[in-house]
């Protein structure tokens, strides 16, 4: 056989391989193979694994910890005070007040201011007040017609020539001096007639009484 170089590409297995002839003997040569990027490719998944692992793992951790010790908004939800019983000595008064506020220090509402200036006949006065006003102290009512311009808790009239010797509109819009004031009416016409509530307030008496 002659030296003549034979060149001849032919696939073993699947692989692609060059067989030449030198002489007489067959010489076979795998090409090499692409090693680095077939590297780096196990590199990259490796740390992908590793990275996710951390990650649940610290996720377990914390989920671990949370459970055995309960975040202490929780932990005061579930402490139940303990309440001792009543005895029958005790009694009621014992048991501490529904109301956190004595009725000392509340601020006192129209009802009771008009309840304390007319103590004779208290429930009256209060109707009497609904009947006029519903018990708000800026209510005016301005009627020409029926000769009324009215102010107030007991609707004081102020029309025309009432106007010159009773207070102003906003002095009577203040509920104690408009209360105050009506008591003084209410005594004069009692004293004039025996009832009271016939001289300012005729058309709310005929409506309650």
């Amino acid at each position: 056989m002659s030296k003549t170089k034979v060149n001849k590409y032919y696939r073993e297995n699947g692989t692609k391989v060059r067989s030449h002839t030198r002489g007489l003997k067959t010489h076979k040569n795998t090409p090499r193979t692409i090693v680095g990027s077939n590297r780096a490719k196990r590199i990259l998944s490796l740390s992908i694994w590793i990275i996710l692992s951390i990650s649940f793992l610290k996720v377990f951790v914390d989920t671990l910890e949370w459970s055995q010790r309960k975040p202490e908004a929780v932990k005061a939800q579930e402490v139940t005070p303990e309440v001792s019983p009543l005895t029958k000595e005790q009694g009621f008064e014992q048991v501490a007040p529904r109301d956190t506020v004595s009725r000392e220090g509340r601020s006192e509402s129209v009802e009771d201011k008009v309840r304390r200036v007319f103590n004779e006949e208290p429930d009256f006065a209060v109707k009497m007040a609904k009947a006029e006003s519903s018990m708000r102290a800026e209510v005016i009512n301005d009627n020409p017609k029926t000769g009324d311009y009215s102010v107030g808790v007991f609707q004081i009239n102020l029309y025309k020539d009432l106007a010159k010797s009773r207070p102003s509109v906003e002095w009577l819009q203040i509920p104690e001096n408009n209360i105050q004031f009506a008591k003084g009416l209410y005594d004069s016409c009692k004293t004039k007639t025996g009832n009271g509530w016939k001289c300012d307030w005729k058309t709310s008496w005929n409506k309650i009484k």
